[in-house]
């Protein structure tokens, strides 16, 4: 019957041991899985500024390269939509006015 006792909590400690590990497991996927989100958003903003500093900006030294370094000093997505809505704030045409306001 003792014997019985001790192979039965035995038995639920490795379940429970289990159950943890899986947990644990479930738990960083989904970390992982968010993180994976976070960059993907971030990425996406990253195009956005830089389509949009395109079409304003046609011909001149504000293309996509610079756009993609001056991105890098933005390194969290808050930061980085602050500065897209600044640069959608400037109010001017296409071309020279533009430029002339991104500076």
């Amino acid at each position: 019957m003792k014997n019985a006792k001790i192979e039965e909590n035995k038995a639920r400690l490795e379940a429970e041991k289990i159950k943890a590990v899986e947990e644990e497991k479930m738990k960083k996927a989904q970390e992982k899985e968010e993180i994976k989100q976070i960059n993907k958003k971030y990425r996406e903003t990253v195009k956005e500024v830089s389509t949009f500093c395109e079409g304003k900006m046609p011909g001149s030294r504000f293309d996509k390269f610079f756009v993609d370094e001056l991105v890098k000093n933005y390194a969290k997505q808050d930061a980085l939509d602050k500065l897209f809505d600044s640069i959608k704030a400037i109010d001017a045409p296409q071309g020279d006015q533009f430029i002339d306001k991104f500076r």
